[in-house]
């Protein structure tokens, strides 16, 4: 539930099985009004997202956005729905939400990469069985790398944009001496002990590594973030996995079926 003194429904895609919207609370009645460009992206991902996955795995999805001056933001994903905590000015300042926008997208992705196929052993029959996060990383990272690519592909960030971003963080990994002793594997563990907490020696604990590092290696392919890390310019890398072609007869069936468990 969301709730608050302004809020609006703006519906993204038509009515029927599959149908997505977003559901919009703000502090301000004007913080409502989304700029018709915003909303032809968002229509664009949603088709993207179509186009690669598939059927949608749900029966209505509804996009939740709290507009609000708090400086909070951050997305938690649900089967059918996402709380996407956003600044009031998300949609009509543009240009200053560069490092958000994609935000949205990854929730959404979740849907697919997260819970209709879910990594082994995140999956338990009843809440009475434990569950693990060896995973997680993947579970992150490739809901990451799917999240910049097709908020790309609808014209969210623009491949120079993305280009940038992937240099600072290959760029932040390459020089970061936690490698050293701590696994992407036991970073993990993090939300344990350091969620919302302060972390002091940031460099050495590598704190949130696994979504950054895991969405580098689905660019393995095109050896973007290899190529950032030895110091090619962001400029000159191929971004052929930006194209919307790129994919559209690769992607068939199950995802990553190897390591994922089918529901």
């Amino acid at each position: 539930m969301l709730a608050g003194r302004y809020a609006t429904q703006v519906p993204l895609t038509a009515a029927g099985d599959g149908s997505v919207s977003l559901d919009l609370v703000a502090l301000r009645a004007k913080d409502l009004t989304v700029p018709p460009e915003r909303l032809a992206e968002l229509r664009r991902l949603i088709a993207q997202m179509r186009a690669v996955f598939g059927t949608a795995p749900f029966a209505r999805y509804e996009i939740l956005a709290r507009l609000s001056d708090d400086g909070s933001s951050g997305g938690t994903e649900h089967r059918a729905s996402s709380e996407n905590g956003l600044a009031s000015t998300h949609f009509n300042d543009w240009p200053g939400q560069i490092m958000f926008r994609d935000l949205i997208a990854h929730e959404i992705i979740h849907a697919w990469n997260g819970f209709y196929r879910t990594p082994a052993d995140l999956w338990a029959p009843t809440p009475n069985v434990p569950v693990a996060g060896s995973l997680l990383w993947m579970y992150e990272g490739q809901t990451e790398f799917w999240g910049r690519i097709l908020a790309t592909r609808a014209g969210q960030i623009s491949q120079r944009e993305m280009r940038d971003r992937l240099a600072i963080e290959a760029a932040e990994i390459a020089a970061r001496p936690g490698r050293a002793w701590r696994s992407l594997s036991d970073d993990v563990n993090y939300p344990a002990f350091m969620l919302r907490q302060p972390v002091p020696w940031r460099d050495w604990q590598r704190r949130r590594d696994i979504t950054r590092r895991a969405s580098c290696y689905g660019w393995q392919s095109t050896r973007a973030c290899a190529s950032v890390a030895r110091g090619a310019a962001a400029s000159t890398i191929s971004l052929v996995g930006f194209t919307p072609e790129h994919h559209r007869t690769r992607l068939r069936g199950p995802i990553l079926s190897t390591t994922y468990a089918t529901r």
